[in-house]
């Protein structure tokens, strides 16, 4: 059945650009005899209408006398995918090119708009559609103003507005040079709307195009980039970018995890396959913050498949501070990643806990459907180098539900006030139940370090000194019962 549709098809093609060609042969003549008497005019005219219908419909159509112009109003195409319509259409033929012996015609197209859809969003039973630029006639050159283009596929709309557009052609290659006011680009429900103008100079030969420029301008910033794109209905996409951005909105578009400010920038291959957009690039950043922390500056590399997911691997340099290494992957809602060297104040930020911590971490991370699960090793020198921030030492497990629960658990850390065992998990803002037990080396330290973390002054009478100790806090968030014993 298929197969039917195709042959259907190709012969329904090739039927319209027969009538395209003659239309088009009669449109010369038309022309060259726009000095002729009405009847003769009259005559070609009829024969240019029984041509044109089977391929346009119209409201008006005649020859203008001066300049010399066949003129068609209000047009809209008998097909409808795709389809195509505009207010005014003229054909002109130059008289120096009247002697030519192929005569190429000069169009002017007035608020063109173009609809596609897409095979892969067609029906099964529906035929491919035949979408070339190989014309049966020569446009010396062609003028667009104030266009509209609609393209539906499966995973990507495109609505594109304002646009203007010069096209010429020799033989059987082309050149355009575009400007466009407005295009708002979906590439799939998981992916962030994008609104941006464009500027484009290509060059091609059939469904082959060579892109010489193309710039993109959007509120988020510029994107600059060159290549080549195949099979315009279906686009087959590579292109070598450039670009700087908003890292919110690159956040946004590879789907990563917390809150990102500053701007990033970088450079990278852009292809889209069988559909699917995939991106293989760098990025730097001297301004990145994350969670409400400024990162440093910020180098990584951004790899990202619509279909497979992707991964990231960013580094952080802050002054005074050793080099952070984090690397994520990520496909949907699973994200796994490690961590080296890494501070977690950015983290416990995003779950919204204080964090009187000086110590990076290293270790593996998993968030699946919202869940954290990470396994962390502390590794710092014993030494507090400020107030109200503690070293550590050991390794420890930390669970978060994605909403308002967090457990956490540790056979043995290590700080400058103590060595202890910690098991127990917080329910953020409603209760919380947490066993400390260990060897305390400074029972005031301890007791600041728990206040921080429970933002919270304890009544009870200050302890100082140090020796064995078990601490069980339970009960409401804000006003635990606590139990001791020294």
């Amino acid at each position: 059945m298929r197969i039917f549709y195709h042959l259907r098809y190709k012969q329904y093609i090739l039927k319209i650009r027969r009538r395209l060609r003659s239309f088009f042969i009669l449109t010369v003549l038309a022309l060259m005899l726009f000095g002729a008497g009405t009847a003769v005019k009259n005559l070609v005219l009829d024969e240019v209408k029984d041509q044109i219908q089977s391929v346009l419909g119209y409201d008006r159509l005649y020859i203008s006398t001066f300049p010399p112009a066949l003129v068609i109003e209000d047009a809209r195409s008998v097909s409808s995918s795709p389809f195509f319509s505009a207010q005014k259409i003229q054909v002109r033929v130059s008289l120096k090119s009247l002697l030519l012996p192929v005569k190429p015609f000069q169009v002017f197209v007035d608020k063109p708009v173009l609809r596609i859809f897409s095979s892969a969003g067609r029906g099964e039973d529906q035929p491919p559609l035949d979408f070339s630029l190989a014309l049966p006639f020569i446009i010396e050159k062609g003028i667009i103003k104030d266009g509209e283009l609609y393209f539906w596929g499966e995973e990507t709309r495109i609505h594109s507005i304002g646009i203007n557009a010069i096209f010429k052609q020799s033989g059987e290659n082309y050149a355009l040079q575009a400007e466009i006011d407005e295009s708002t680009f979906v590439t799939g429900a998981e992916y962030p709307q994008v609104q941006v103008g464009i500027s484009l100079v290509c060059e091609g030969k059939a469904e082959d195009i060579d892109v010489k420029k193309l710039r993109i301008n959007g509120a988020a910033g510029y994107i600059r980039a060159s290549g080549r794109v195949t099979n315009l209905l279906d686009p087959d996409i590579q292109l070598d970018a450039s670009y700087n951005l908003e890292t919110p909105f690159i956040a946004d578009f590879f789907n990563l995890p917390f809150f990102w400010k500053g701007r990033g920038e970088g450079r990278g291959v852009l292809t889209r396959t069988q559909g699917l957009l995939a991106f293989d690039g760098g990025m730097t950043s001297n301004n990145l913050v994350l969670n409400d922390v400024p990162m440093g500056n910020t180098d990584g590399r951004i790899q990202f498949n619509q279909r497979t997911g992707g991964a990231v691997e960013l580094n952080f340099r802050k002054r005074g501070s050793q080099s952070e290494n984090v690397k994520i992957r990520f496909n949907g809602s699973q994200v796994t990643g490690t961590a080296q060297g890494l501070y977690l104040q950015p983290i416990l930020n995003y779950l919204q806990l204080p964090w009187p911590v000086a110590s990076p971490a290293w270790g593996n991370f998993s968030i699946n459907r919202g869940r954290l699960q990470a396994d962390l090793e502390f590794r710092d020198e014993l030494i507090q180098l400020e107030p109200q921030k503690y070293p550590f030492l050991g390794k420890v497990s930390v669970q978060w539900d994605g909403k308002d629960r967090i457990d956490i658990s540790s056979p043995e850390l290590e700080t400058n006030f103590a060595r202890f065992a910690i098991e127990g998990y917080l329910l953020n803002q409603k209760e919380l139940d947490i066993t400390l037990r260990g060897d305390i080396k400074d029972a005031r330290a301890a007791r600041e370090f728990t206040e921080l973390i429970l933002e919270r002054t304890f009544t009870f009478p200050e302890i100082r000194g140090e020796g064995q100790a078990g601490l069980h806090l339970f009960g409401d968030f804000f006003f635990p019962q606590i139990k001791a014993d020294f």
